[in-house]
């Protein structure tokens, strides 16, 4: 396990490394505070699905999607609040060779709603250069009925 030192010089490189030589790099991982510290862009995924497309920089402020939140949630940081609890994803991953009909987040979702069990949510763009897919957030006026208003998050 790196020091959270290291880590830093590591995304340090890796930034200096796409400013100079004017280059994209498609970095794959499983820690959101290295990702929001070394991306441009993110693209949150889960089984294989996008669910959220945001900056880097506002990752941790302006994610909106029930994945993304938890995992923003779920980030020990030597200067965090101890006060507040580091948050977990209830109940198990389903099957990547059996995801279930409709989002493919529902069975860990505390926002699930019956169209979540039965329509996948399309990437739906909340702001320029933010999209989700997620029915929470579906925009007024849509054939979508059942969503809900993002304040609840």
């Amino acid at each position: 396990m790196f020091e959270e030192t290291e880590v830093i010089l590591e995304a340090k490189h890796v930034t200096r490394l796409q400013r100079e030589k004017n280059i994209t790099i498609g970095f794959i991982c499983h820690d959101i505070a290295l990702v929001q510290s070394v991306s441009h862009q993110v693209a949150v995924m889960y089984l294989g699905n996008l669910v959220e497309v945001l900056p880097g920089e506002d990752i941790a402020v302006k994610s909106v999607h029930p994945y993304t939140r938890a995992l923003i949630g779920s980030i020990f940081d030597l200067h965090m609040d101890f006060s507040n609890p580091i948050e977990s994803i209830e109940s198990e991953i389903p099957s990547p060779l059996d995801v279930p009909p409709g989002c493919p987040f529902q069975n860990r979702c505390e926002h699930c709603t019956e169209i979540c069990r039965r329509e996948r949510p399309r990437l739906t763009e909340l702001t320029p250069g933010h999209s989700v897919a997620c029915h929470l957030f579906v925009p007024s006026g849509t054939e979508n009925h059942e969503a809900h208003s993002p304040t609840g998050l």
